[in-house]
């Protein structure tokens, strides 16, 4: 229990908790002095310094002295209470004290040295020279600091043995894929050279008909797209390729970057083409990704697909701008007139349809 009482006052003292420490080592004046416990002294001695309390510090640490249980500090503490109270040779004698105690306290040493030099002239009481050669404080033990670090440490703990586990397996699982893809994708390419990239010329004034540095670019641009994962712009940018004056060589070669595009998520896959856009220039659109509300109607289901018309454009007003099939070759739950969303691929190759991959029914 003594051990514990002591531990507890070194922490609490150590804190500059001066008022609690008082508080645990109170004592009886007695005749005995030997009977006082000197850690209880000491520590009521160097708390009520810092309280201001003087008269009681002194008296505590000239108990000590009269125990023959002062250190050198001590006497330091108990000097400079003597030169606040002008009691010069008391304060000298103290220092002195100090140096027989330990002959390299430097504080004594100063402070006799100062006096030997400057003895006419000093008033104690008044001289700022003592206050400047106080002992340090009790360092200070942070605790809110070693608390906070304990807890940081412990998350960066935690973190590191995770990452260690489980980080490795899980880039190995969700980008492993993806890095095999990169290093496939990045060995499809076109040579610096190649006298092959066009079919023909360049024809001013035809929208897909490009130069070799243009076909160069677009093909650089869709392997940028793919790898920032922009499905419908990598698509977008293969179709005017295949659609424009470049070589059979250069056209399959984007066909298989085609084959590189991940499929977008549907909960954040911002619709890019309108239907609008789409009626425009219906083959620049074959396999891109849309989102695209509206009814469903003639809903059929067949062995391996369900399929059914959607109605597509403002029917409170009376417009109505497409009806295109869907097919969804998956078990999807719907029924006739129900309003959705479909997200999926636009197919222009023989027929025009919809290839359904995620279908959201409207909140009634």
């Amino acid at each position: 229990m003594i051990s514990l009482k002591r531990f507890y006052l070194f922490f609490l003292f150590h804190q500059r908790k001066y008022e609690e420490v008082l508080k645990l080592t109170t004592f009886k004046i007695s005749k005995d002095i030997n009977k006082i416990n000197t850690h209880d002294l000491r520590y009521q001695a160097v708390s009520s310094f810092y309280k201001d309390n003087f008269y009681h510090s002194k008296m505590c640490f000239e108990i000590l002295l009269e125990k023959n249980e002062a250190i050198a500090s001590d006497c330091n503490y108990l000097a400079y209470i003597y030169s606040r109270h002008n009691e010069r040779e008391k304060a000298i004698s103290t220092w002195c004290k100090a140096l027989d105690i330990n002959r390299n306290n430097k504080i004594a040493k100063t402070c006799l040295e100062y006096i030997r030099v400057n003895a006419k002239e000093i008033n104690f009481s008044d001289d700022e020279f003592f206050e400047k050669n106080l002992p340090k404080p009790p360092f200070l033990i942070p605790l809110k600091f070693i608390f906070r670090f304990f807890i940081i440490l412990t998350i960066l703990s935690v973190a590191g043995i995770f990452s260690y586990k489980f980080v490795p397996q899980f880039i190995k699982e969700n980008f492993g894929k993806n890095l095999k893809s990169r290093k496939e994708l990045n060995k499809v390419f076109l040579p610096d050279y190649n006298p092959n990239l066009l079919e023909k010329p360049k024809e001013e004034g035809n929208k897909f008909s490009f130069s070799e540095k243009e076909i160069k670019e677009k093909f650089n641009l869709i392997k940028t797209y793919i790898f920032d994962e922009k499905a419908v712009e990598a698509q977008i940018n293969i179709n005017q390729i295949k659609l424009s004056n470049a070589s059979g060589i250069v056209k399959a070669k984007v066909d298989m970057l085609g084959s590189f595009i991940n499929q977008p998520d549907y909960a954040t896959f911002k619709n890019v083409v309108t239907f609008n856009d789409f009626i425009k220039d219906k083959k620049l659109y074959d396999k891109v990704y849309i989102s695209w509300e509206g009814r469903v109607v003639n809903h059929s289901l067949y062995k391996d697909k369900i399929a059914f018309d959607f109605v597509i454009g403002n029917e409170t007003k009376g417009t109505i701008d497409a009806i295109i099939p869907v097919v969804f070759n998956k078990a999807i739950i719907v029924d006739n007139n129900q309003k959705v969303k479909v997200f999926g691929q636009i197919v222009t190759t023989d027929n025009i349809y919809i290839e359904g991959k995620f279908l959201i029914k409207e909140k009634k």
